[in-house]
């Protein structure tokens, strides 16, 4: 566990917060951040699920990662839970961990060398949701 300053505008102590998963940036209690994290992730319903229970009412997540992918994005899958993630699925979850106001949209492409030497690209998606 660590703990997080405290910033001078907000009331009262912290305590302190479960670690999130490497990758995931914490704005105090409103926002969370994550950028090519999840597929890392074992189990990304219960980080979802925590992730809820760390924001405030209003609090906001946002989260980048891979479309659904055919396991090339990454040469070596040492670490790798997931080759990407369907968009509905990811909505799916997040609704199911509490989050309104869920959106799924392209963010961008990103382009990868393989090992052959030769280069694809691989869209990403940002999912953003709301604790109510």
């Amino acid at each position: 566990m660590h703990s997080v300053p405290i910033p001078p505008h907000a009331p009262g102590p912290r305590p302190a917060i479960p670690a999130l998963p490497s990758g995931f940036l914490r704005i105090y209690d409103s926002a969370l951040v994550s950028s090519m994290t999840l597929h890392h992730v074992r189990d990304v319903p219960a980080v979802l699920r925590h992730s809820f229970t760390l924001l405030v009412p209003g609090g906001r997540l946002a989260v980048a990662d891979l479309d659904t992918e055919d396991g090339s994005f990454h040469s070596d899958p040492t670490g790798v839970h997931h080759r990407g993630f369907d968009r509905t699925w990811i909505r799916e979850q997040l609704a199911s961990a509490g989050f309104q106001s869920v959106s799924v949209t392209d963010v961008c492409e990103m382009p990868r060398m393989l090992p052959d030497g030769t280069t694809r690209t691989y869209p990403l998606f940002l999912a953003t949701a709301i604790r109510p």
